[in-house]
């Protein structure tokens, strides 16, 4: 399928501001600086700095372990920040002005040293309920729906399984029309997700992006047994999902993303390799690196990819996963492995070390393949 036509440039850039009026306001359209590591607008007196990194997840990942990594292996260059410097975690428009002048510490020289969000685990993936305002639109109009219902006793005992089928509904269609863009070519279609917000407001200075992705198959058993109200209540197959929103990161910043495995943290022999991508892919190089701090942060890594997902759980509890229930799995998530795979061998930033073809995932389905 050949990718929708992309609307222009000053087409995006309106919509941006219009989505983030007081961020927008804030940047000033000044460039950001385009030396050392971290984005920053302004004069040293007056200067603010914008996040250069951000480590996006996704859920059940284990992105704090890469994160512990990051930090014990660059103690100097790299400055974590905290979840709230995560792009759209503000709940309203002037929130965006806030967070450009606090997520990164006045402190930081950003010649030397790379400010980055390394626990956004929310951003790599952008649908209903998302937790951040890729949807801003969408919840303007969905809250107050369900809080009409949820104020009557009787709407709220059914809202769950009737009237709020009703609101999304009506909050998707408020979004699209917030969202439309004229300037499409005839028969095209365009979505304005978070990568192409991201995209406007950094301009010509994208940030670097890493994504770690697990197995779809383990992600999911570790989200149903490590956290019982996803079992009970919601649905957790999209986030092994990753080919769609993958594929808009990378055709907004070309090259800004690196894909790594979490398989690959977690084994020995590959896990030195994978970290030197992603020092390298931020900018930092190997030289700084804390030989002892490094060695402690994988001393606390798990010894297995099953030992990922005991944290929260006796490993007693834990029923195998039934070889028809894994044979549906493989199916369902066969498709976007590939495509996965595919998308990342064109961008050429992702397969080095164990190749494309370890994002299929393959050997998770050979014990499915005769059912």
């Amino acid at each position: 399928m050949q990718p929708h036509p992309l609307p222009d440039e000053a087409a995006l850039s309106a919509l941006a501001r219009r989505w983030e009026p007081a961020l927008f306001a804030a940047r000033t359209d000044a460039p950001f600086d385009p030396a050392g590591l971290t984005p920053c607008i302004g004069t040293p007196a007056g200067r603010r700095c914008a996040p250069g990194a951000f480590v996006l997840g996704a859920w059940q990942t284990g992105t704090k372990h890469l994160a512990a990594l990051l930090r014990a292996s660059h103690p100097e260059a790299l400055v974590p920040l905290g979840n709230g410097a995560c792009w759209g975690q503000w709940k309203n428009d002037e929130g965006g002005r806030r967070w450009l002048e606090r997520a990164v510490p006045a402190s930081l020289d950003p010649s030397a040293q790379l400010a980055a969000a390394l626990h956004c685990h929310a951003t790599l993936q952008f649908y209903p309920d998302s937790a951040h305002r890729f949807h801003k639109w969408w919840e303007e109009s969905y809250w107050p729906c369900k809080k009409r219902c949820t104020d009557v006793p009787a709407c709220e005992k059914t809202y769950y399984e009737k009237e709020m089928w009703t609101c999304k509904a009506a909050a998707l269609r408020a979004h699209d029309a917030a969202v439309d863009l004229p300037t499409v070519p005839a028969g095209g279609a365009f979505n304005f997700t978070t990568p192409w917000l991201l995209r406007s407001f950094y301009g010509s200075r994208p940030p670097r992006l890493i994504a770690l992705l697990r197995s779809p198959i383990d992600r999911l058993v570790h989200a149903f047994y490590g956290h019982p109200h996803y079992g009970k209540k919601y649905d957790q197959i999209i986030r092994g999902m990753y080919a769609p929103f993958v594929e808009d990161w990378l055709r907004a910043m070309a090259g800004a993303l690196l894909c790594l495995r979490t398989e690959d943290l977690l084994e020995p022999a590959t896990r030195r390799a994978a970290l030197r991508r992603a020092w390298r892919h931020l900018g930092l190089g190997v030289a700084s690196v804390d030989a002892t701090g490094l060695a402690t942060a994988e001393a606390k890594l798990p010894a297995t990819r099953e030992e990922l997902g005991r944290r929260r759980e006796p490993t007693e509890a834990r029923e195998p996963l039934l070889a028809a229930t894994r044979a549906e799995l493989c199916a369902l998530y066969a498709p976007l492995n590939r495509q996965l795979r595919d998308l990342l061998a064109a961008d050429r930033t992702s397969c080095e070390g164990v190749g494309c073809d370890g994002f299929l995932w393959s050997q998770d389905c050979t014990a499915a393949e005769g059912v």
